[in-house]
Order: structure tokens, then sequence, then C-alpha cells
């Protein structure tokens, strides 16, 4: 059977590939013969209505202007990338002095992070020692009064 066999792929693939050239090549022909034939055309109708034919030096003109805007617009952007440039180093510059800033007033808060917590440890053990000696006192003040106390 043919149909769906790799010969009749193979026959599929190569047709389809024939035609992706075939077709641009056509049509770039055919475009091109009538291109020809238009210019021709052209040229006739504007040589009986008395119109100047356009010459090379107008297309040197414009390739010279042309060229002289390319030029124009890569300096320009040159300028404005060096201008970016500088601006990017300044604020590297900037983002250091802020990392040193931001690292310093870290350093700040840590240190009086610690001091305040020592300071609340302080007051914590100071209290709990004066609530620990007030305890004592009472349970010495409970066992001395039942010890004091004739038993029964």
């Amino acid at each position: 059977m043919y149909f769906g066999s790799v010969r009749f792929f193979r026959h599929l693939i190569l047709s389809v590939l024939a035609l992706l050239i075939v077709v641009p090549v056509f049509f770039a022909i055919f475009f091109g013969i009538r291109y020809n034939h238009a210019r021709h055309e052209l040229v006739q109708l504007q040589n009986s209505a008395g119109l100047p034919a356009m010459n090379t030096q107008d297309n040197d003109d414009m390739q010279n202007q042309l060229q002289a805007l390319q030029t124009q617009i890569t300096d320009d952007v040159i300028v404005k990338l060096a201008t970016l440039q500088n601006q990017l180093d300044e604020l590297s510059g900037q983002t250091a002095t802020i990392n040193n800033k931001q690292a310093s007033m870290q350093q700040q808060l840590t240190n009086v992070i610690k001091t305040q917590t020592a300071s609340l440890r302080r007051q914590l053990e100071a209290e709990i020692d004066q609530k620990t000696s007030e305890l004592m006192k009472k349970i010495n003040d409970i066992g001395g009064t039942s010890s004091a106390a004739p038993a029964p």
C-alpha cells in the first residue's frame, strides 16, 4: 500500500520542499519582470511629461543625509549612554554610603538592644532576689513560729 508508507511520506516531503523553493523563485522572477516593465513605463511617462528622472546624484544626496542622520543619532546615543553610566556610578557610590550607614545604624541598634536587655535582666534579677528573700523570711517566720509552739 503506497498511501501511509515511508516512500509516500518521502515523496510528500520532497514535493513540499520543491514547492517551497519553486514558488518563491517563480514569484521573484514574475515580480522582477513586472517591476522592470513598470520602471520603464515610469521613465517613459516622466520623459513625455517633461519631469526630470531620478538620478544617482539624488540617491547619493539621500545616502549622505541618511549617513549624517545616523551619525548624529549614534553620537546622541553615545552621549546619553555616557551620562547614564555617570549616573550609575554616582548611584553606586551612594549605595556604598547607604550600606555603610545601614551597617553603622544596625550596630548602634544592636548595642542599644544589648544595653536594654542587660538593664532589664538586672532589674528582673534584683526583683527576683527581693521576692526570694521575702519568701525566705516568711518561711523562716512560719518555721520559727511552728517550732516555738508547744507540741500537744
